[in-house]
């Protein structure tokens, strides 16, 4: 989900019908700066979250869905419906 061309290409042969984004793109980074996710990586035995501070969706990637198909704001999410 970070090239438009890509994700486009995917989409037509894919059977998706929901793709759900947090509303904030920066969501994954703040939740990294949490406090309770810099205490858990700080813990003695070596824990690893697994979790990436780089956005879900690229921006270009954003703005084809924003343009593309109907979305409902639900919470902190952005719910695509992919209607074909």
């Amino acid at each position: 989900m970070h090239h438009a061309t890509n994700f486009r290409r995917y989409l037509a042969g894919a059977p998706i019908r929901y793709i759900v984004l947090p509303r904030d793109p920066e969501a994954e980074a703040k939740r990294l700066a949490s406090p309770e996710a810099q205490w858990y990586a700080a813990l003695p035995i070596g824990r690893d979250l697994g979790w990436s501070a780089e956005p879900l969706a690229s921006d270009d990637v954003r703005a084809y869905l924003d343009a593309t198909y109907p979305k409902r704001v639900i919470g902190e999410y952005v719910v695509y419906v992919v209607e074909r």
